[in-house]
């Protein structure tokens, strides 16, 4: 996608770069714009997080199910190792695709302010194994959205604009994960001198459901193309960070705008 994309706008910048380079007043006007377009999302590393948090939880629940069978079966009993560990993989969480938008104004020809949304449409599933078992399980991103104030810099003010864009706001996020295995055993050993025990149940069954909404950083680069004083093809590229994660996993990810400006 992003060849192509800068392939269209360097085609579109090509007739104004030819031209003279003074800057044009009517493109860095003061007043408000508007711009609209569609949002590719790549994640940052959500797959080795929701892994190693998942992992986590559910090994806890195996472990504890483990000590319970020996509570009734062998109360001398206890587990070697001491946790009944469980280990997943395979899980590949997409890029995504949706919508986004921006509403500001252009305080000075170098300055703007604004605010930026993007919402992911639709949900985005993905499957894991239980490496222990082979059991299958699901983790499904079906709520993203994100909103900051914004403020855009422009060292150029001709008909072809690159921009850094830096801002603040809230990030909304929801997973829904599950897994189990069935037939999963750990070991243990009982006794002076331990003699060892083999095959204590150590099953788990997990639906870890998160929803967060905190504040998030943003930060980026794009180029604004002026086909008319008033309509702009727009390209923007740039990161988003969240304060505080999820509890399943850490939603950064890398954005990338693709649509139109508009000024009034």
């Amino acid at each position: 996608m992003l060849p192509i994309a800068w392939l269209g706008l360097a085609l579109l910048a090509a007739p104004a770069l030819a031209q003279d380079s003074e800057p044009e007043p009517e493109f860095a006007r003061n007043g408000p714009y508007v711009g609209v377009g569609g949002v590719f999302l790549h994640p940052g590393d959500w797959t080795g997080d929701f892994e190693n948090n998942f992992e986590g939880d559910a090994t806890r629940i195996a472990t504890k199910n483990a000590e319970s069978f020996l509570s009734q079966n062998q109360p001398n009993a206890v587990l070697n190792p001491p946790q009944a560990a469980i280990q997943l993989s395979g899980t590949d969480l997409d890029e995504m695709w949706g919508v986004g938008g921006v509403l500001g104004w252009r305080v000075s020809p170098h300055l703007g302010l604004e605010l930026e949304g993007e919402w992911i449409a639709g949900s985005n599933q993905s499957s894991f194994r239980v490496d222990n078992t082979g059991d299958p399980g699901t983790v499904e991103i079906d709520d993203l959205w994100t909103i900051t104030a914004n403020v855009r810099v422009y060292p150029l003010t001709g008909r072809v604009q690159p921009f850094a864009v830096a801002g603040v706001g809230v990030q909304h996020a929801r997973f829904d994960a599950y897994g189990r295995s069935v037939g999963n055993t750990t070991t243990g050993e009982v006794g002076n001198p331990p003699v060892p025990i083999a095959g204590i149940p150590a099953d788990f069954e997990l639906r870890d459901r998160k929803t967060k909404t905190d504040g998030a950083l943003r930060a980026g680069v794009g180029l604004d193309v002026y086909l008319t004083p008033q309509v702009a093809g727009e390209l923007k590229v740039d990161y988003v960070i969240p304060f505080v994660p999820t509890g399943l996993v850490t939603t950064d990810y890398l954005s990338v705008r693709l649509g139109l400006l508009y000024r009034f």
